[in-house]
């Protein structure tokens, strides 16, 4: 996290934290024992959109305004439990970060992928998607203005169909996080779905359709 924040006065203003082998950052220096909460909560803190702070002692105190971090670390299942596992950041009464993530484990398809032929629609599909998303990466960034590396994102509203939706879902899981409702025992990330859930149409919205005004209702399903 400190190597992060270190890279905004020069990078781009917004960062991507990816890697196939996710392992090496779970293990890395940033979560370390000494320094995981830390890391934890920075990343947290990036989630919800806040600026960034960095304070050091020799190099004094800087913020950040819009930055934006997006992260996907693949990991495999036994160094994945070290983390679901840590109470301090993962636990319901700890830090939150892990609420903060999207996590799937997908079954394994070993012994079952026997050599077929590439499906030429697929092809199609897939280039349509990378075309979209080279589009959308080609764009210039929204910046404030008179800045070089400060984000100005517009806003991207629910549709009235669809806030009248998000709401429905943001209450029946509400209504759910206590004590002996059916999220209860995963109401740190429940409490958390309706943004997921937003957030996810607003990315669903604009690859569609990169000039998109609001967050349809088709969006949301």
């Amino acid at each position: 996290w400190e190597g992060l924040v270190k890279m905004l006065p020069e990078a781009e203003p917004s960062l991507g934290l990816f890697s196939a082998e996710g392992g090496a950052f779970l293990g890395g220096h940033g979560m370390s024992e000494d320094a995981r909460i830390r890391t934890a909560a920075g990343l947290s803190e990036a989630w919800d959109g806040t600026p960034i702070k960095r304070v050091r002692g020799g190099d004094g105190t800087a913020v950040y305004h819009g930055r934006r971090l997006s992260a996907h670390l693949l990991v495999q299942p036994e160094v994945a439990k070290e983390l679901l596992g840590d109470e301090k950041i993962a636990g319901a009464g700890g830090q939150g970060l892990v609420n903060r993530f999207l996590i799937a484990a997908p079954e394994s398809n070993a012994g079952t992928r026997l050599y077929c032929e590439p499906d030429p629609a697929a092809k199609a599909v897939l280039d349509d998607f990378a075309g979209r998303i080279t589009t959308l990466l080609a764009a210039l960034k929204p910046l404030a203005v008179g800045q070089r590396d400060v984000l100005a994102p517009r806003a991207l509203p629910l549709s009235p169909e669809a806030r009248t939706r998000w709401i429905a879902f943001h209450d029946d899981n509400e209504r759910e996080l206590g004590e002996g409702g059916a999220f209860h025992a995963i109401a740190g990330f429940a409490n958390k779905a309706p943004e997921h859930a937003a957030r996810i149409a607003a990315v669903l919205t604009l690859i569609d359709d990169g000039n998109a005004a609001e967050i349809g209702d088709a969006a949301d399903r």
